[in-house]
């Protein structure tokens, strides 16, 4: 009797929600696209991976949300399912700090704008994401390190500035970011100088956008915060179709709010919210002033207001019990002494109470009599003042030279509304995350800073292109999935999404040489889940892929 010992080893290697972000990837056809622009030069030699592969890798470490910098990506790789993620024979350690520094060079001396630009323009075609609507921002991105010098003349500066993060201790570089207000896709980029000002750097963008206007095709509605809205800046808006909102600080601004409050002919938009038009020629541009009224934003001012009157009431007592208890030798001492009180005062008035009163008769020593004068005042209060600055903080004007036939009143306000949800709440909150590896920045040349930052931006293309892919499915199928709270929802976010899919797991089993892979830890929903993504995301997970 013959007897077989058979050994059996097993390996586990995780998938977790990376399989949607490869599956993605290769859909796309990211990898090869940047391979036919970033191809190694002539005689170098033969690389494990090539620079597409190294751009993957970059983003899947980006989105592993594992808060590791980059040069740790191979140890973020040494548990994960890589031949299902790339292809067979990729290994971990392909992607050390040498691979991803060249190609980090590599993306720079193509031109990381060009790049980011590029690819996107690819992906929104394949996707249909609409682009004639484009919110454009700034935010600061702290740095560690000292970066004395610049390693390129084109590089940035790294430097101090003011900081949007509240971080005034570190340096910087300010990051100008486009988006489509269709998903929150990035459409375009900047990297500057870490004192760059918002003013400035609108006013570049658009005099590169001007130059744009019939050489590419580009979005056909800007959508910006005040920063652009400038005197020096009109030449340019007055050939671009903009929607921005007038700062406060202009004169006519004021003036505007004021006539619609005394006009008292507002447009209902909402319960809360209503405007009034105003058709105006400013800075030599023909335009609409939307003077936009929100019962939410004049109940915080008045809270507002209501709480700083009371703490100037509690100043100007507490002032006048100190300088009623002083003397003056004259009458136009004390008369001094009540104005310079007065003076920095927004919601009260010191009014005497009677004529300032003398309280002391001496004889000095000429012989003549010398008067002693006291201060007896009252409060009053400027309601007037009160009423008028909670009108004017109630009121903001959003202003735009598209025609009413293009678009209508409400469309317009909308549209610069939609500007915090798809800069704001996708695009910078997802790189301010501190799970994400760009919260601080490190690395050895400032050239390389503004190459990772467009790995940051093309991390941030197939986050919101997996996040309305699986919205779109949803709605299209009229099926929902459970949020954080178990209540049904056609509007997940995909980082939700993505924590559902943790537990995905590849296993290797090896019986004398002979490998089979089973994946395990698809459930139900998981199953649903994926399938929402496509072909490639289900071939991923070893799905059978069905088109309804």
């Amino acid at each position: 009797m013959w007897w077989f010992v058979m050994e059996i080893n097993y390996k586990v290697e995780r998938l977790d929600h990376l399989g949607v972000v490869s599956g993605l990837i290769k859909e796309l056809g990211i990898i090869e696209f940047v391979d036919e622009r970033l191809s190694p030069p002539k005689g170098a030699d033969l690389e494990e991976i090539s620079s597409g592969e190294a751009v993957a890798g970059m983003i899947m470490n980006g989105l592993g949300f594992t808060a590791r910098p980059m040069y740790m990506t191979p140890d973020f790789f040494k548990t994960k399912a890589l031949e299902s993620l790339f292809r067979q024979g990729v290994k971990a350690e392909y992607f050390n700090s040498n691979k991803l520094g060249k190609t980090l060079d590599r993306i720079y001396s193509y031109g990381y704008e060009k790049l980011l630009f590029e690819i996107s323009a690819y992906v929104c075609q394949q996707e249909e994401i609409c682009t004639q609507f484009c919110s454009g921002d700034t935010t600061t991105l702290s740095t560690n390190g000292e970066y004395a010098q610049k390693d390129d003349e084109n590089a940035i500066n790294i430097t101090h500035g003011f900081s949007k993060d509240r971080r005034p201790d570190l340096k910087q570089v300010v990051l100008e970011l486009l988006c489509s207000q269709d998903a929150g896709v990035p459409l375009a980029m900047k990297v500057l100088d870490g004192n760059a000002s918002d003013s400035a750097i609108f006013k570049e963008r658009s005099e590169e956008l001007v130059k744009q206007l019939n050489t590419t095709e580009q979005a056909k509605y800007y959508i910006f915060d005040s920063k652009l809205y400038s005197k020096e800046n009109a030449k340019n808006l007055a050939l671009l179709n903009f929607i921005t909102r007038i700062p406060k600080s202009i004169k006519e601004s004021k003036m505007a709010v004021d006539e619609a409050i005394e006009h008292n002919q507002w447009v209902k938009l909402d319960e809360n919210n209503k405007y009034f038009l105003k058709n105006i020629t400013h800075y030599g541009v023909n335009q609409r002033w939307l003077i936009v009224y929100s019962k939410a934003a004049a109940n915080r001012a008045r809270k507002r207001i209501e709480k700083a009157i009371f703490k100037e009431n509690s100043s100007i007592v507490l002032q006048l019990k100190k300088i009623s208890k002083l003397s003056f030798c004259c009458e136009k001492d004390a008369l001094l002494a009540l104005e310079r009180l007065n003076k920095p005062l927004k919601y009260h008035d010191i009014l005497l109470k009677s004529q300032i009163e003398k309280i002391k008769n001496n004889k000095t020593k000429d012989g003549n009599d010398e008067s002693i004068y006291r201060i007896i005042s009252e409060i009053v209060s400027k309601t007037e003042t009160k009423e008028e600055k909670i009108n004017q903080e109630s009121c903001f004007i959003i202003t735009s030279n598209v025609s009413t036939e293009e678009l209508a009143d409400h469309e317009i306000i909308n549209k610069y509304k939609n500007q915090n949800t798809c800069i704001e709440n996708t695009g910078f909150r997802f790189l301010k995350d501190p799970m994400f590896f760009v919260s601080s920045l490190f690395l050895k040349k400032n050239s390389r800073i503004m190459s990772l930052l467009s790995i940051m931006m093309l991390s941030l293309l197939i986050y919101t292109v997996a996040q309305r892919r699986l919205r779109k499915s949803l709605e299209k199928t009229k099926e929902t999935i459970p949020n954080q709270i178990k209540k049904p929802t056609e509007q997940p976010t995909i980082r939700w999404i993505f924590q559902l899919l943790e537990g995905i797991n590849v296993i290797k089993i090896i019986s004398n040489s002979i490998v089979k892979v089973v994946i395990e830890g698809i459930d139900q929903l998981k199953n649903k889940i994926l399938r929402y993504f496509g072909r490639k995301v289900s071939e991923t997970y070893g799905l059978y892929y069905q088109i309804e």
